[in-house]
């Protein structure tokens, strides 16, 4: 009975919605916490006495502070503050990852050895792994949320248009995309570059996109090319 119990409990928790990107939202702070401490970008450089305990303090302590926050409301059911945190939270790791693209940049004339193109290549990896999960999370919160409210109708119009909503034998209008499905539309656009098989509606989708696309190409073609050319 106990463990029938724990089962109930465990299954109503994952009816509630949130519980992937409260998930992702794990995944990606531990990518933070990597980045912080074997990041190589930040080698040798002086960032400062002021400025190096508050990097260390939003990486650290202030994403785990919110991740907390986040995790709370989800356990309690507080469904509009738990939104309103894991957007907190959702914004603040995309500030540090834009600073580590930045960082990369700025540090490549910097790596003139094959253990920096290497070392290069491993920074580029985590910070391109993080982009795709914060778009994911993005693309979910701006988009998914919508079917999890009492008015559906209220949030339309649509800012994803997925194949399968043309399909009347999977659904249709009334098919509704899970987080594996954002998670897809994040990694094409990262390795496209473009539009793949969903359409962005919304204006912020789009803006979105071409936020990621940009972030990805830059990780991707510059350092990637960088990398070539050191090992070369």
């Amino acid at each position: 009975m106990k463990l029938e119990g724990a089962l109930g409990r465990i299954g109503a928790l994952r009816s509630r919605p949130g519980w992937s990107v409260l998930l992702a939202l794990l995944v990606i702070t531990a990518l933070d916490d990597m980045r912080a401490n074997v990041i190589t970008i930040y080698e040798g450089i002086r960032v400062g006495e002021e400025f190096g305990p508050v990097v260390r303090f939003g990486y650290t302590d202030g994403s785990h502070v919110l991740l907390a926050v986040v995790l709370a409301c989800w356990l309690f059911g507080l469904q509009r503050a738990f939104r309103a945190t894991a957007l907190g939270l959702l914004g603040l790791v995309t500030f540090f990852l834009a600073l580590d693209v930045g960082m990369l940049i700025a540090m490549l004339g910097t790596r003139n050895s094959g253990g920096g193109a290497y070392a290069l290549l491993w920074d580029a990896a985590l910070v391109w792994t993080a982009n795709v999960l914060i778009f994911t999370i993005w693309y979910w919160m701006i988009d998914r949320w919508k079917y999890d409210t009492p008015d559906r109708a209220a949030a339309t119009p649509h800012d994803f248009w997925f194949p399968q909503q043309d399909n009347p034998t999977l659904g249709g209008e009334h098919w509704q995309p899970s987080f594996i499905d954002y998670l897809f539309l994040a990694f094409n656009t990262s390795v496209a570059f473009s539009v793949t098989h969903t359409q962005f509606i919304s204006a912020r989708t789009k803006v979105l996109m071409m936020v990621q696309a940009l972030t990805s190409l830059v990780i991707l073609v510059i350092l990637g090319a960088r990398v070539v050319n050191i090992i070369e």
